[in-house]
């Protein structure tokens, strides 16, 4: 269920801008593009919604292969990384992209449901910017998106 993996409302509820550290969406054109990595559909889903609603343009994938495939397709000022993917551990999947883009070009945050400090150490070893644990709180979440992404697409 994907409640488990949030503390927050529904998109659709009222409520689900409440707290949120962005803008509306009507008032900005774009505040960034960012790759969604995780393999549940619901998840990407709610995370997307998220995303679109503070007004970043959001690509969201599935499998490690197409994350590497829009990457070499787009550009994008952040990738949010899931450790648990069906054809490659997000570990292996963050030092592709490190090893493609270069620790300094683009932010990476790992987006997961593993806690585990070994996984989360290895991580930023590698070259992660931030790491996030679901359930997680959409203002502390948009908080550091924002954060990852600088204005005028400067990361």
């Amino acid at each position: 269920m994907i409640s488990q993996f949030f503390s927050f409302p529904s998109p659709e509820n009222p409520r689900f801008r409440h707290g949120l550290n962005c803008m509306s969406k009507e008032n900005v054109t774009s505040r960034g593009r960012i790759l969604l990595v995780d393999d549940d559909e619901g998840v990407r889903t709610l995370v997307e919604k998220l995303l679109e609603k503070c007004g970043y343009s959001v690509t969201s994938v599935g499998l490690a292969q197409h994350c590497l495939e829009r990457l070499s397709e787009s550009t994008f000022d952040l990738i949010l990384l899931d450790h648990i993917l069906p054809d490659m551990d997000g570990l292996l999947l963050l030092q592709l992209v490190r090893d493609r883009l270069g620790k300094s070009q683009k932010p990476v945050v790992y987006l997961t449901g593993i806690a585990d400090d070994t996984i989360k150490r290895r991580a930023f070893e590698i070259g992660v910017d931030d790491y996030v644990t679901k359930p997680f709180d959409p203002g502390d979440f948009m908080a550091r998106v924002s954060r990852q992404i600088r204005p005028n697409g400067s990361a």
